[in-house]
């Protein structure tokens, strides 16, 4: 499944997104079947609307994808998934894992409930995790064992790509704009450098420049002797200079030039601070930077490619 670039990520590139629902065959292959969250809607599973499942995203196991036959066409024409559905996510995190849950959802005649969606309606491929202390003790786990249907109880792996990790983020931060909704998921201990370093990392490899640049500043904002804030500043600084903020590429650039961060070199940073004078037009000053590196370095190469 291909997928646009999400509201709160509009510079992302498509996202290309995999789930599989493949029987078991008779030289005795395992089936495989994905987890993936779907839309829901109100009073698509139950006659009552429940406010928390409103315009949510839950978890389902896809069993099935089908197409109708040519004479009900007309009333779905597209791909459709059928799905072994799971209950909304818990608002509470586990206090020790902060992860959410969710379990398996039955009728009142205790089946597993089912659904048919749209393939369209499915937006992200998920990994559940057992919750292993409940199950059985004396249970054997080996290939065979398909611990989503012996399961019943789950984890929500947040962890699962970092798509679906900037989707639980946003998530988390909406729960407060909309106090009371069940699918929305809570608010998260935000305040880690460490993570948003590591974040700000993914989105600058992924093109997604203004959501780098947001997450580079929150890093020195939290704490502003990180001990890589020489590198946070070399980051956002290549980040400016492809956004075309010349003014604050060069700060950053300055700052570090005389302590740049490992692997560099002071004269790496100078190519740069050369590089943003050059895109600025400013080429007499470009030149002056140019030649001050080649008196440590005659042969730099990308130099004396801007220079030729």
């Amino acid at each position: 499944m291909y997928h646009p670039p999400p509201s709160f990520a509009p510079l992302d590139p498509v996202r290309r997104d995999v789930v599989r629902a493949r029987p078991p065959t008779r030289n005795q292959e395992l089936g495989t079947w994905g987890v993936a969250l779907y839309l829901e809607r109100p009073n698509r599973l139950r006659s009552t609307e429940d406010s928390h499942e409103k315009y949510g995203y839950r978890a389902g196991r896809v069993r099935a994808f089908f197409t109708l036959p040519g004479h009900l066409q007309p009333f779905h024409s597209g791909p459709l998934a059928y799905l072994e559905v799971f209950t909304a996510f818990d608002a509470p995190i586990s206090p020790f894992n902060k992860l959410h849950s969710t379990h398996h959802d039955y009728d009142s005649r205790g089946l597993r409930r089912t659904l048919v969606v749209p393939v369209s309606e499915i937006y992200f491929a998920c990994h559940l995790v057992p919750k292993f202390h409940m199950l059985d003790e004396e249970l054997e786990l080996h290939k065979y064992t398909d611990l989503l249907s012996i399961g019943r109880n789950f984890w929500l792996n947040h962890c699962y790509n970092h798509h679906f990790f900037r989707l639980i983020q946003h998530w988390r931060r909406w729960r407060h704009r909309r106090p009371g909704q069940h699918y929305y998921l809570p608010n998260p201990k935000l305040q880690d450098p460490k993570l948003w370093y590591g974040i700000g990392i993914l989105y600058d490899i992924y093109g997604s420049l203004e959501h780098a640049e947001e997450a580079f500043s929150s890093v020195l904002r939290m704490d502003k002797d990180f001990d890589k804030a020489d590198e946070i500043f070399f980051r956002p600084g290549i980040v400016y200079k492809q956004q075309q903020k010349y003014e604050e590429a060069l700060k950053c650039f300055e700052r570090i030039h005389r302590n740049p961060p490992v692997p560099l070199t002071n004269i790496d940073i100078w190519f740069q601070i050369g590089h943003v004078y050059e895109q600025m037009k400013n080429y007499t000053t470009a030149n002056d930077t140019h030649e001050r590196v080649l008196k440590d370095s005659l042969n730099h190469v990308k130099v004396l490619q801007q220079l030729g």
